[in-house]
């Protein structure tokens, strides 16, 4: 995970930091998958600026291709946003995963994903999705982000956060029952990050949503350190997690070694 250096109380900002640029991002993620189109009502209530003002960073980001407007008056991100997200993900390397989840999809019939920790949420790379799942599943896409304390992915790469780090995100992290069995406190979610350090894999029932059911294994960099999470998910009642656990774990954990290889070759190619 990248930790971005946040100003702490009492505590100046660098004067090199830019307030209109500060702004223009925060424009840019209002959207997500959920929230594709925003009228700039909605995005000047996200960002907490005047209509006015929020109008004039949305005009320059149409102005520059990173948002567009619709013929609803409506703004969506636009493509040179799309070429940011790609030069990130391959800045990662993660596309060196692609031919092992491929086989590893194969051999589990399950939905299979990579991601990572940013902040207090976890972001999907990549992922595949299962036999049984139709395209009327809308949370599965790469760029999607979700909460880490109630998915298998996110507790496991807190689990492996040094500790300080770890500290540092449980505090600003803020639990909302989604569902009957999302953790339900920041004690509970502790006490299951030490176990998931002790098993070497996270599972997850329905704590992100209804019927979702998810099992997580590290991905480690070069230096052994966990870098992503390897996940497979299985929708509908059946199988729970520890039963995914048991029938492809070893596999899974095959995969993420194979994975981590790939990533430590590519670094060693993109140095070398």
């Amino acid at each position: 995970m990248v930790q971005r250096k946040k100003p702490g109380d009492g505590e100046e900002r660098d004067p090199r930091f830019s307030q209109s640029l500060k702004r223009g991002l925060e424009i840019l993620a209002c959207f997500s998958a959920g929230e594709v189109a925003l009228g700039i009502f909605d995005i000047a209530e996200k960002v907490g600026l005047s209509r006015s003002t929020t109008h004039r960073y949305a005009a320059t980001l149409v102005e520059l291709g990173y948002l567009e407007q619709d013929s609803e008056r409506k703004y969506r991100l636009g493509a040179r946003v799309t070429d940011l997200g790609a030069a990130a993900v391959a800045a990662t390397g993660i596309a060196q995963a692609s031919p092992f989840l491929g086989q590893l999809r194969k051999d589990t019939g399950l939905t299979v994903s990579v991601a990572v920790l940013d902040e207090q949420e976890i972001v999907c790379l990549q992922q595949l999705r299962g036999q049984l799942v139709g395209a009327h599943v809308r949370d599965l896409d790469a760029g999607s982000r979700f909460p880490a304390y109630c998915t298998a992915a996110g507790k496991l790469l807190l689990a492996h956060q040094p500790e300080a780090e770890q500290k540092r995100l449980l505090a600003a992290t803020n639990i909302r029952k989604r569902e009957p069995g999302t953790v339900s406190s920041k004690a509970e979610l502790r006490a299951q990050l030490v176990s998931i350090r002790e098993r070497g894999f996270a599972c997850e029932d329905e704590e992100r949503a209804a019927d979702v059911h998810e099992v997580a294994v590290p991905v480690l960099s070069a230096g052994a350190e966990v870098v992503a999470a390897l996940g497979v998910i299985a929708h509908g009642k059946e199988p729970t997690a520890e039963r995914i656990a048991s029938s492809h774990l070893a596999a899974m954990q095959r995969t993420a070694e194979s994975i981590s290889a790939a990533l430590a070759a590519s670094l060693d190619g993109r140095l070398g």
